[in-house]
Formats: C-alpha cells, sequence, structure tokens
C-alpha cells in the first residue's frame, strides 16, 4: 500500500513530531529516513528545524530527555501505571 500525503491529508510537522517523540535522539537524517520508509514522502531539513529546532540546540537536550523519560516510566510504574495519578503526584510535588 503506497501512503500517500496528499491522500491521507497528514500534517507534516506532526509527523516529524511523532517520529522524534519516539526517538528523541534521532538526527535530522534520521527523522527524513523514517519518514520516508514509513510514510512515503520526503521533509527537508529546513522543515526539521523549523518544527523541532536545530540539531544543536536538540543536542544538550536529548541526553536529559533520555534520563527524564527513563524515571518518568519508573514514576509511573510506582503510580500503578495510573498516569492521571502520576500527573497529579508531579503537581502536587512541583
Amino acid at each position: 500500500m503506497n501512503r500517500c500525503f496528499s491522500a491521507n491529508n497528514f500534517n507534516k510537522s506532526q509527523i516529524i513530531r511523532d517520529v522524534y517523540s519516539v526517538n528523541p535522539a534521532a538526527t535530522n537524517r534520521e527523522i527524513r529516513m523514517v519518514i520516508e520508509s514509513q510514510y512515503g514522502f520526503s521533509v527537508g531539513s529546513n522543515l526539521i528545524v523549523q518544527t523541532l529546532g536545530s540539531e544543536k540546540c536538540r543536542f544538550g537536550l536529548k541526553t536529559r530527555t533520555l534520563m527524564i523519560v527513563e524515571k518518568m516510566r519508573k514514576i509511573v510504574a510506582e503510580c500503578g501505571n495510573d498516569i492521571e495519578f502520576a500527573i497529579r503526584c508531579l503537581r502536587m510535588a512541583g
């Protein structure tokens, strides 16, 4: 099945955000390759930079993001895998 941008009415920026949320350590090239293989169209680096920011800005964030995601998974597990309860607890702590 050929996935076409115009036929499925996808928003390119949202697809970029979705791919990035799966792998926050991805470079622009990796994001472009995933989108091209899964969705069948290509995006330019300029659209990725406009959507997510430059790789240089994201570089410092990715190590912290990966560390925070792991800690958040532990918090959610301690809350019995209830995400809403974990969010309420974090709001009370902040």
